[in-house]
């Protein structure tokens, strides 16, 4: 595997992050929004994850930052 093939499946990996962070943002919208009182309530460590998903959000923002630059580099060449 080359250095580029890498660099490919980062950024695939970011867009990829990209999507699922844009599609929780979504569902937790629609959830508030279908709601008659227009709120919903996000539990933080409800099942004692919350670390996790530090380490998970902290893990794969650098690799969405990696695909929205690799994207718009390679768009403008």
């Amino acid at each position: 595997m080359n250095k580029e093939q890498i660099k490919k499946e980062a950024a695939i990996f970011g867009l990829v992050c990209m999507i699922g962070y844009s599609i929780l943002i979504l569902v937790t919208f629609l959830t508030a929004y279908l709601n008659p009182n227009y709120s919903v309530m996000v539990l933080i460590n409800y099942y004692g994850e919350a670390h996790w998903e530090f380490v998970l959000l902290l893990t794969t923002f650098p690799f969405c930052f990696w695909a929205f630059y690799y994207i718009i580099k390679e768009l403008f060449k």
